[in-house]
């Protein structure tokens, strides 16, 4: 790649936790072979080389010029999410680029030339903040746009001891949004969501990782909403990896890979298709004061003699020795500690995904025609397991893994959660019996319905098609 010949620059920072790199990766490349740009990719020192496997899951023979057109940087080892330090060593990198000059990866010492300022950036909504040095460091000069890899009906949540009339979403309390007590409001929450406001009005465009046929409701609000400000909304959609390299390139992030690709073989000869259970709740959550919760739930699985696949790629996780002794003397589990996500969801032995409901997981499993049993903790994912549930009617939801608050009473459906053990238990017996049964064989026909006018959209024509293009043209 010659400087001279570089005649636009983007740049991507996203927040520390997979279901917001995996996604914007995914854009990158979709980016840089729409328009001929070039991309500078922050990364963290813990994310920075399954980034690079990732992204080279994105391109095919013949498509080298574009995926050097993608530049990978990581910036230092910093704290998830957002803290000092990543103001900081982003403050440092991007004067350097605004300086056009060289920059190197912390991580490896790879350097890259010197090439023309940035004329964007696209920053997640947890970075928001670093919009601000952004502006103060370039002016008027570069735009700015915020990447939302989140369920949009969680934008108008609400704090209050009325109920809650959301976008997308049946009347809810505010509680319900925090069904864990280990991700009740907090300072560092408050701090994120206060900046969420302030990014979401002052950025010139949001891209969302969400289809109008996910959540038309909440995505006509955005849509007027934006225009009103006059800005951009651009609903991309949720680019996924195709082609010759997805596999194996997901495949080396995972040191068990080979063994789950064979278990998983072993359970649709043995089982028949649709009869493994894969239980994740992404590289972030876990029930971290609830963990019994988690064991518990997985005694119910092994009572019903069901395949599962279990990852804990958490740094909150710890899995015990007895638990892994128990799984191990049970023949039909696995516990990993990261897993080929895609390749579990795509395979024909997988019938159900337990998962916290995330944005990126949900339209992942989605994707793939595998139906949820949702366990969500915070942010939008609360929001998701309502959607699928109540609206859509394609997931079923734990209602009993709730702790703090979320032992509160439920508006939608009147009930409020026990939380023990027992109840647990009960509960888990009877959404598996459904979910194995009749009535999951009738949320998965429905999901498949879903999948089909979401893959639409992705096709030339489509609307999320459309607004990726239009995404990388406006740079």
């Amino acid at each position: 790649m010659t400087a001279s010949l570089v005649e636009r620059h983007v740049v991507i920072f996203t927040a520390e936790a997979w279901g917001h790199y995996r996604p914007v990766i995914a854009l990158a490349a979709r980016l840089v072979k729409i328009e001929p740009v070039v991309i500078t990719m922050f990364t963290t020192f813990r994310l920075h080389e399954r980034a690079k496997a990732e992204l080279s899951r994105n391109f095919e023979h013949g498509e080298e010029a574009s995926a050097q057109r993608v530049r990978l940087v990581a910036l230092g080892e910093v704290e998830l999410l957002r803290s000092d330090a990543v103001d900081q060593t982003f403050t440092a990198a991007w004067k350097q680029l605004v300086a056009e000059e060289p920059i190197a990866c912390a991580l490896n010492g790879e350097h890259f030339p010197a090439i023309i300022r940035p004329r964007a950036i696209i920053l997640d909504i947890s970075h928001g903040k670093l919009s601000g040095y952004v502006r103060a460091l370039s002016g008027g000069n570069v735009k700015i746009y915020t990447f939302f890899p989140v369920q949009l009906c969680a934008l108008w949540r609400i704090l209050s001891d009325e109920v809650n009339h959301v976008p997308g979403l049946p009347p809810i309390y505010d509680h319900e949004l925090f069904p864990q007590e280990t991700f009740k409001p907090s300072a560092l929450e408050a701090e994120l969501f206060t900046h969420w406001y302030e990014t979401l009005t002052v950025t010139d465009g949001i891209a969302v990782l969400t289809t109008e046929s996910y959540e038309r409701a909440a995505v006509a609000a955005l849509r007027k909403w934006y225009s009103d400000m006059k800005k951009s909304a651009y609903i991309v959609g949720l680019p996924i990896a195709h082609g010759s390299h997805a596999s194996s390139g997901e495949k080396i992030q995972s040191k068990e890979a080979g063994q789950i690709e064979m278990f998983l073989d072993n359970a649709s000869k043995t089982s028949g298709e649709k009869s493994l259970l894969y239980i994740s709740f992404g590289s972030l959550y876990w029930p971290m004061n609830d963990s019994e919760k988690v064991w518990a739930f997985l005694d119910v699985v092994m009572e019903r003699s069901l395949h599962f696949i279990m990852t804990h790629a958490s740094p909150f996780a710890h899995v015990s020795d007895a638990v892994k002794n128990k799984v191990q003397a049970y023949g039909q589990g696995i516990l990993s500690p990261w897993a080929p996500q895609q390749l579990i969801l795509g395979h024909p032995a997988t019938g159900w995904f337990v998962a916290h409901g995330g944005q990126n997981s949900v339209q992942e499993s989605i994707a793939a025609g595998v139906p949820q049993i949702m366990w969500p903790f915070g942010v939008d994912q609360p929001c998701n397991a309502i959607h699928l549930t109540d609206n859509l009617d394609v997931a079923y939801e734990l209602m009993e893994v709730r702790s703090g608050l979320g032992l509160k009473p439920i508006y939608r459906n009147g009930k409020t959660p026990v939380g023990t053990i027992e109840a647990l238990k009960e509960e888990a017996r009877d959404t598996l019996s459904k979910a194995f049964g009749e009535d999951g064989a009738q949320k998965r026909a429905k999901l498949l319905e879903l999948r089909q006018a979401i893959l639409a959209e992705h096709e030339d024509g489509g609307l999320a098609k459309r607004d990726l293009e239009a995404l990388a043209n406006s740079f």
